[in-house]
Formats: C-alpha cells, structure tokens, sequence
C-alpha cells in the first residue's frame, strides 16, 4: 500500500532517465471507510491479484493523515540534522526500537561496500510509555506527539484496510483479521523514520511496519 494526495506521477527520473511509474490501482479511502461494495472489491481484487495499491487519502476522513505525513517530516528533519551523538543515545536496541547510523549495514554493491542511509524506529507500543525510548533531540512533548498521531494515523489506515478485506472474503466474527490485530495486545507495529544521503542531497522516507 502506498498513500498519496496527489496524482500518481506517470514517470520518475532514475540514474539521469525519465523511466515510467509502474501502474497500479488506487482506492478511495472514504468509500473504503464507508464499506462501499465496489471499492471492498477492488482492495481485494489489488491484494489478491497484484499485492500492492494506492491508498488516495485526499477525501475529508484522509487528509488528517496527511497532515501528519507532512509533521513527521518535518520532525525527521531536526532529528536527521543532529548531532550523532545525540542521535545514537539508544543505539539499537531492537529490530523495532532504536537508531542506526550511516554504515550499520553492507551496500548495495556487494562486500565492501556500506549503505548510504541512516533510521530511526520508533514502535507503537514504546512511544505509549510514560519515558519512551526516543533519543533526547526529540523527546519533547510536541515531536511525541507527531509521532503518536503518525502511528495512530497508519493503525486506523490499517484497520479500515483489514475490515474491508475481512468483508470482501465473508468472514465474520473471530476469523475477521481485525481481530488478529487488536490494540490491547503487544506489537511489534513500527514507524521507521530513514533518510538516504547522497552527496548534498538527503530523501527522507516514512515506514510503517504493521504487524
């Protein structure tokens, strides 16, 4: 699933080329919200048939998702531009919690070679603790917050996502993946805040792991 509030782009540039953007559908997230027959089909159709889609959350009941996109952003941006020191106050203290630095893991070109991006992750169930273990560059009540509403934000996506499906293939009751995936049991659910550096330029990525 990808989120967007823009039209998918046609092409994208890659390694100094215009390349075109593999098609794929998209899902209104008002309608699916609204248990709409025709979009419940066509979530299922993408997940069976292809196994990815867009998510279009430009309607009135996405665009809070949105938002929050844009404020955990801009949260990625003061905490990228840190100190190291700062950053790694943690380390990594597990597949879903903590910071790894430029270098943690071998490159894309082979033994050698060293990756050129950087990642915080933050799990749903840490950042509910009185203390989190979120390094001190964002530790305030505001940068929590942004990261409370980002994680929130991709639970509620999901389990609209979840119910749809549940309704498409006629499950009820316990068998519904909702209820395989309940807010009062522990999760590994993470958001993974990455940047990629190159040269001058850094692209900064939002991850949701749900699980």
């Amino acid at each position: 699933m990808t989120c967007c509030g823009i039209d998918a782009p046609q092409t994208v540039e890659w390694q100094g080329k215009q390349v075109p953007v593999w098609s794929m559908q998209t899902v209104d997230y008002g309608l699916l919200l609204s248990q709409d027959p025709a979009e419940v089909d066509k979530v299922l159709k993408a997940c069976l048939e292809d196994g990815y889609f867009y998510l279009d959350l430009q309607s009135i009941d996405g665009r809070r998702m949105l938002s929050d996109q844009q404020e955990t952003l801009k949260l990625m941006h003061r905490f990228f531009e840190a100190p190291i020191e700062a950053k790694n106050e943690y380390g990594l203290i597990s597949s879903h919690l903590g910071y790894e630095p430029v270098g943690s893991r071998v490159g894309a070109f082979g033994a050698g070679t060293k990756d050129g991006y950087e990642m915080l992750k933050v799990s749903r169930d840490e950042i509910q603790r009185g203390s989190p273990k979120v390094p001190s560059p964002i530790k305030n009540n505001g940068d929590l917050r942004v990261l409370e509403d980002s994680i929130g934000s991709c639970n509620t996506i999901t389990k609209v996502i979840l119910s749809a499906l549940s309704t498409g293939m006629n499950l009820t009751g316990a068998a519904r993946f909702e209820n395989s995936h309940r807010n009062d049991r522990p999760s590994t659910t993470t958001v993974s805040l990455v940047t990629c550096r190159h040269r001058t330029s850094a692209a900064h990525i939002i991850i949701h792991s749900y699980r």
